[in-house]
């Protein structure tokens, strides 16, 4: 076995390696829990929804996910803030899909 083909060989084994990864994290990612969650305050302003959540010190926009359907909006929170802070609210900013110009919201307000 040469020099080349070995570094192919290594080359190709790391790549296989990353695939896989790729793919069990996916996984873990899809199959994750998501809940619709409540909102305590919403603005709209140049083609963004501002939305407030409850926060412990951690969310963050990553901390969501909006699934958009038909003229519905679904806000899931598909990470759960772990950290310890005492409980606050925070604004977060999400733009509208240009093809979205009017929507309901799914999720429950806080009373």
């Amino acid at each position: 076995m040469n020099k080349s083909t070995l570094v192919r060989g290594i080359i190709l084994s790391a790549f296989a390696a990353t695939s896989a990864l790729s793919a069990q994290t996916l996984t873990v990612m899809t199959t994750q829990k998501s809940t619709l969650v409540k909102i305590y305050g919403l603005t709209i302003s140049d083609n963004k929804i501002n939305l407030q959540f409850m926060s412990t010190g951690c969310t963050n926009n990553q901390s969501f996910a909006l699934n958009w359907q038909e003229d519905q909006l679904q806000v899931l929170q598909i990470k759960t803030d772990h950290c310890r802070r005492m409980p606050h609210k925070i604004w977060l900013s999400f733009k509208i899909p240009a093809q979205q110009n009017k929507f309901t919201l799914a999720n429950p307000f806080a009373s």
